[in-house]
């Protein structure tokens, strides 16, 4: 199995081939954990870092993780060729230390390892249908290499220490702008000479200058003989370093350089960072390492380091003088480089083994350079025999010879030839001095009709000027007909338009009456609407007469009840009861109250609504101004539109009548829905006065109608508004027939015009004869000229004058039939011309009467449309206010049915409440009636102890005098101590409350049903007050 291995600053890739495709791996590069830093030198491992162990733990996740014993276990090998920088050219810095630590890890690993350089591995991906011929460069981030190879064998490879990141690095530095801003940049960039803008330039500069340099080291080499200008080679370029537009450049810089080198095309490689890794494992795949090294072995020109730390230094004293100092020159004169490489004779078997493969690689060059020799002495070889078959083609002296007679034969020949003909050429030239003799005479004649000729020649001249004149006139006479044909077309597409804009105005009447029928059938749906409201307003007649009579029975109820209560006036037990009554009542009033002002809520959110119907509206006059404005652009094109209108006139007055017969109709149903509407509006005043009678108790109701009318004077002042934005679009209606009227002045200026127009038709008349005659003199000028002409190369050539009189006898034959012909045509053309105006001046004439009435016709159209448009507006703004206030007017009688119902329903509650009230005073009047017999039965009882009382009255009377003589002896006896005076100040306070307990609690008993007791105990108390307040006294 073969692996192709990459490791870059920017990734480490590696390919082989699974299921017979090409497959490519990556993964970040190593990075030295403790300075975070990717360990690379100019695309190499630097000596600071353990690149070892990093490739460690890189490296076997790539290459399918086997580890060493399993590879030994297998007999075969894996190769890998991995891909390395090409040398620096202008550096001696060794990269041997980088491939020992790859090779290290890789035959750790049971691989194969061996180098092959980036230059040469993108030569190898890319350049294989040209025999791997060509050159590849591949640009990484720090480091760009070159190759150029013939037929799989490098010829000269070398690197540069510039790559991406330098031109980062120089962009950055110029253009102030930061590396991750440039990189950012870069990814995206293309390359391209029209490139604006700093950064961009910048980037374009930088790449300039990393090819210029490429460029400048590939010619410090050119004449060493690794360039072959026969070859054409072509040029691929890999890397993760590449941009878009970059093979131009590559190409452009490397032909302007003037190397001895032919370049085939530049092609980028696709995917351009894979291209190197791809090279090298198809080098692996190909085993090209057959006894060869794809890398150039390299020799370090200072010293190395032995196995135990000296120096081996100063390098091989023997070398040839005319050696290059990268490399050693062969006997062909090619140089191989041998920039880094150990000596051969370095101690240790790396260095051996490394010289080895140098020899081995010279040889190999050696080998093909002889095959090459070989190839070029067969070419020579094959060049020697063409020439001995050439040699064998070649003619013989005695054939030279032979040829030399013959061209002496044909020479005698030629001159016999030329004395005989020369014999010919004299008796021909005698015979025409005859001819010539004979024209003389004829020419004199000639000379004689060409002074008649010449009195004409002032003729010609003005008939010249008056043709020259007439052509000026026919131009003119040709644009004015042409801008006749201009201002036809013209009305023509005015024509046009008025039909666009007749069919716009029948769509407009259709539309019309669509909104008419929809008017219909909402005053229908009215109607409906109004009948029923009279079906309810019957069923709320009966109900409230129901209403009336249960009152009215109520009422007689009541006024039983009344002189009940009347007879009942001494039961003050009775008050308190119904005061309560009326308090719950009063209770029930205030929520009643609050329903009111809940409905008032409801009423103002029922006129926010209709202030939105009326924004409403204001956008519907919105939009009848937009469309009067229509209405104004048409009426302005109206007048330029001339042609077929009448006919689409009479169909629009048809309509506009069948729409006034239309809206007479409407008007009518409107004037009886008007009827309809009064007789309900008496009606629901009617009913409105008995609404009113019930709830008159109501006033706080009509505190907030008020404030309803304060807001229905609102809307009439909204209406108002509206009212004066119509007389705006009157006044704009008034400004459009003001650009009628300008419009009309345009139509008068076109009727001067068209009448100019005729005046110089008019004048064509006399322009026939003048054209007759221009046409006649043209003949006869025409004949002149080719009579002239014919004269005058009669006299330029005498040779062939009696043919050139014959033809021109039968050019003036056919100059008179054509001039003839042409005379006729012309004559035909102005008489058609003059049927065409005599045609046009009747068309104009029409046009001019045509456009007279349609004016007229336009100005009544105008004026019915105003008239209609005036009155559909009119009928709009009455159905919507006669929509408006019966809605309101229905809403306010539901509102008020609903309050008379719903205090309807309180009355007939608080009815049956006092019913129920009365039923109970009944049973408690029954209560009292038995309560009075009792007492009635006591009162007897009463009497029966009358005589007791009678003498506990002596007792007392006999008390009393007791009392009297008491009060006689402290009269007698003046004022006592202190004791005494104590004495009776306690026994007459103890006497009178006694006594009003006794009073009291003797009201109690006889209250509560034992009247015995309770007289009893009243007479006791009213003795023990009596006593009292004689003691008092």
């Amino acid at each position: 199995m073969g692996y192709g291995l990459d490791i870059s600053p920017s990734a480490i890739r590696s390919a082989t081939e699974r299921s017979g495709e090409p497959v490519v791996e990556s993964a970040a590069p190593p990075v030295a954990s403790l300075e975070g830093r990717v360990p690379f030198d100019r695309g190499v491992f630097d000596d600071d870092t353990d690149a070892e162990a990093l490739l460690e733990a890189a490296l076997p996740d790539l290459l399918e993780g086997e580890k060493r014993e399993e590879r030994q276990e297998r007999e075969d090998s894996d190769r890998v060729r991995y891909a390395t920088p090409e040398p620096l050219a202008a550096d001696d810095v060794s990269s041997v230390g980088h491939r020992e630590t790859i090779e290290s890890v890789l035959a750790g690993h049971g691989f194969e390892p061996t180098p092959i350089g980036k230059g040469f591995a993108v030569v190898y991906d890319q350049l294989s249908d040209d025999n791997y011929t060509g050159i590849g460069i591949c640009i990484e981030r720090q480091r760009t290499s070159f190759s150029l190879a013939y037929y799989g064998v490098p010829s000269r490879s070398f690197s540069i220490a510039r790559g991406s990141t330098w031109v980062v690095d120089r962009v950055a530095t110029e253009t102030d702008y930061s590396p991750s801003t440039v990189r950012e940049t870069l990814e995206t960039f293309e390359l391209d000479p029209e490139t604006t803008g700093e950064l961009e330039g910048a980037i374009a500069d930088a790449y300039d200058e990393l090819v210029g340099e490429l460029v400048d080291v590939l010619a410090d080499h050119a004449d060493d003989g690794t360039l072959q200008d026969g070859v054409a080679v072509p040029i691929a370029i890999g890397g993760d370093g590449v941009v878009d537009g970059l093979e131009y450049l590559v190409g452009g810089r490397i032909d302007a350089a003037g190397l001895p080198l032919s370049i085939r095309g530049v092609r980028l490689a696709d995917e351009p960072a894979e291209s190197a890794v791809r090279g090298a494992f198809a080098a692996a795949r190909d085993d090209i390492d057959a006894g060869t090294s794809a890398w150039p072995a390299e020799t370090n020109v200072e010293s190395t380091e032995s196995a135990d730390g000296t120096d081996v230094s100063d390098a091989d004293d023997g070398a040839e003088p005319d050696a290059d100092k990268n490399g050693i020159t062969d006997s062909s004169g090619e140089s191989i480089s041998f920039d880094d490489a150990t000596v051969v004779n370095g101690s240790g078997s790396a260095g051996r083994n490394r010289a080895n493969d140098a020899l081995d690689s010279l040889l190999d060059q050696l080998s093909a350079h002889e095959e090459r020799l070989e190839a070029i002495d067969e070419e020579a070889d094959a060049i020697r025999t063409d020439l001995v078959a050439l040699e064998d083609r070649a003619a013989s002296s005695e054939q030279m010879a032979k040829l030399d007679d013959r061209l002496t034969t044909v020479a005698d020949d030629l001159a016999t030839v030329e004395e005989q003909t020369i014999e010919n050429v004299t008796d021909a030239l005698d015979a025409l001095e005859v001819d010539l003799a004979s024209l003389d005479a004829d020419f004199a004649g000639l000379s004689e009709t060409v002074a008649d000729l010449e009195p004409l020649e002032d003729d010609l001249e003005e008939l010249s000027d008056r043709v020259v004149d007439l052509a000026n006139d026919a131009e003119t006479f040709e644009t004015e007909l042409g801008a006749l044909e201009e201002t036809v077309a013209k009305h023509g597409d005015q024509f046009d338009e008025h039909d666009e804009r007749l069919g716009d105005h029948d769509g407009r009447l259709e539309d019309h009456d669509g909104r008419l029928d929809n008017y219909d059938g909402r005053l229908e749906d009215h109607d409906g609407r109004l009948e029923d409201y009279d079906g309810r307003l019957d069923k709320h007649d009966g109900r409230l007469d129901d209403h009336d009579g249960r009152l009215d029975d109520h009422d007689g109820r009541i006024d039983d009840h009344d002189e009940r209560f009347d007879d009942h006036d001494e039961r003050f037990d009775d008050h308190d009861g119904r005061l309560d009554d009326h308090d719950e009542r009063f209770d029930d009033h205030d929520g009643r109250l609050d329903d009111h002002d809940e409905r008032f809520d409801d009423h103002d959110g029922r006129l926010d609504d209709h202030d939105e119907r009326f924004d409403d509206h204001d956008g519907r006059l919105a939009e009848a101004s937009d469309r009067i404005g229509d209405l104004s652009a048409t009426i302005e094109d109206v007048p330029e539109q001339l042609k077929t209108i009448e006919s689409d006139t009479k169909a629009l007055e048809s309509d506009v009548e069948t729409l006034e017969d239309s809206v007479a109709e409407h008007g009518t149903r409107l004037e009886r829905q008007d009827d309809t509407i009064e007789a309900t509006t008496e009606r629901v005043t009617a009913l409105s006065g008995t609404v009113d009678e019930t709830t008159a108790r109501l006033e706080v109701v009509a505190d907030e109608t008020t404030s309803l009318e304060s807001d229905v004077e609102t809307l009439e002042g909204v209406l108002g508004d509206v009212d004066d934005r119509v007389a705006e679009f009157a006044e704009r209606v008034d400004e459009q027939d003001g650009r009628i009227d300008d419009v009309d002045g345009k139509i008068a200026d076109l009727t001067d015009d068209i009448e100019a127009i005729s005046t110089a038709i008019e004048s064509l008349g006399s322009l026939e004869a003048d054209l007759e005659e221009v046409t006649e003199t043209v003949v006869a000028l025409e004949s002149l000229e080719s009579r002239f002409d014919e004269l005058s190369e009669a006299v330029d050539d005498i040779e062939p004058l009696e043919t050139d009189l014959e033809e021109l006898s039968a050019t003036v034959t056919d100059l008179e039939s054509s001039l003839g012909d042409d005379l006729d045509e012309v004559t035909s053309r102005l008489e058609s011309v003059a049927g065409n105006v005599e045609a046009l001046e009747g068309d104009l004439d029409g046009f001019e009467t045509q456009v007279s009435e349609f004016d007229d016709r336009f100005d009544a159209q105008d004026a019915r449309i105003d008239g209609v448009s005036g009155r559909l507006s009119e009928l709009s703004e009455r159905a919507e206010s006669i929509e408006s206030s019966l809605a309101n007017d229905v809403d306010e009688l539901s509102a008020r049915l609903e309050t008379v119902v719903d205090e309807t329903a309180t009355v007939e509650n608080d009815i049956e409440g006092v019913e129920g009230r009365f039923d109970e005073f009944d049973g408690r009047l029954g209560e009292h009636d038995d309560r009075l017999e009792d007492l009635a039965q006591q009162l007897v009882d009463l009497a029966d102890e009358t005589e007791s009382i009678g003498s506990l009255e002596a007792d007392l009377e006999a008390l009393s005098a007791a009392v009297a003589a008491l009060e006689s002896e402290n009269d007698g006896d003046g004022p006592t101590d202190a004791g005494s005076s104590s004495g009776s100040a306690l026994v007459m306070p103890t006497l009178a409350g006694g006594g009003g307990a006794g009073v009291v609690s003797g009201g109690a008993v006889a209250l509560a049903g034992d009247v015995t007791i309770g007289a009893g105990a009243v007479a006791l108390g009213v003795v023990l007050v009596l006593v009292a307040l004689v003691l008092y006294r």
